[in-house]
């Protein structure tokens, strides 16, 4: 949203959903854009670039947040998320 108003490109929010499935579908359908994280692209989708108005967005931070006693199963867990996400992101085309 910052992006957005720093470009002067009006927006305003249309959809929320707690599925990304549905908002993935919406966006699918030109009733909206989204922001997805590069890694995860959706074949569905069409990325949006400067070419369609669209400023480039910052880079987000993630974070994994371990409670001190998890199980073993949650920490191996964890541990795969937190190598998952250490991978480069692959462009989507």
């Amino acid at each position: 949203m910052q992006a957005l108003d720093e470009a002067s490109r009006p927006w305003r929010l249309a959809f929320v959903s707690h599925s990304l499935s549905a908002v993935e579908a919406i966006a699918a359908q030109g009733l909206a854009v989204t922001v997805v994280k590069s890694g995860t692209f959706p074949p569905a989708l069409r990325r949006l670039t400067a070419r369609d108005g669209m400023p480039p967005l910052p880079r987000a931070e993630i974070r994994l947040h371990r409670a001190p006693n998890l199980s073993r199963a949650a920490s191996l867990l964890a541990d795969h998320l937190v190598a998952a996400l250490r991978q480069p992101a692959k462009r989507a085309s």
